[in-house]
């Protein structure tokens, strides 16, 4: 669920900075914003990976303390 809502949450602020004008212009002609939110897709990404790959591991029988422990 935690990744699900990230998600949404980073689908609604990219909306948001392509509407939001601000410092002259448009948030998403900013390079740091657009560069922030890549950032944050790919922690986002990681971390389902990570939840795939446990449960690949638990399907398995595979001890799976260790990866979700970090």
């Amino acid at each position: 669920m935690a990744i699900g809502e990230c998600s949404r949450a980073l689908e609604i602020t990219r909306r948001y900075a392509r509407e939001r004008k601000a410092f002259g212009g448009v948030l998403w002609d900013k390079q740091a914003i657009r560069q922030r939110l890549s950032a944050l897709d790919a922690r986002v990404e990681a971390l389902r990976q990570l939840v795939y790959h446990t449960a690949w591991l638990m399907e398995r029988g595979i001890d799976c303390v260790k990866k979700v422990s970090w």
